[in-house]
């Protein structure tokens, strides 16, 4: 069952990710940005968590915004639920 590899993380200072997923030994930061534009500070959580270790990189569903930095994706909303 699926329902143990998905959960919300608040780490200390009210620093937040949405969602984080297990996949196998590694971990999925996913944070959902839905606004018309995402600045480098709307990724602060999400970066602060993929250098934290164990992770594969981190998903940050948008509005309409497509692009990688580094290695988060940024994907917009309607094709991240086509590919789920």
């Amino acid at each position: 069952m699926y329902s143990n590899n998905v959960w919300y993380s608040r780490a200390f200072a009210d620093k937040e990710v949405d969602f984080v997923m297990k996949m196998y030994e590694k971990y999925l930061p996913i944070e959902v940005k839905y606004q018309n534009s995402v600045t480098k500070s709307d990724l602060y959580n999400i970066r602060r968590f993929i250098n934290g270790g164990k992770t594969c990189g981190g998903i940050v569903i948008t509005k309409n915004t497509l692009h990688v930095d580094e290695n988060i994706i940024l994907i917009p909303c309607y094709l991240f639920l086509t590919l789920i």
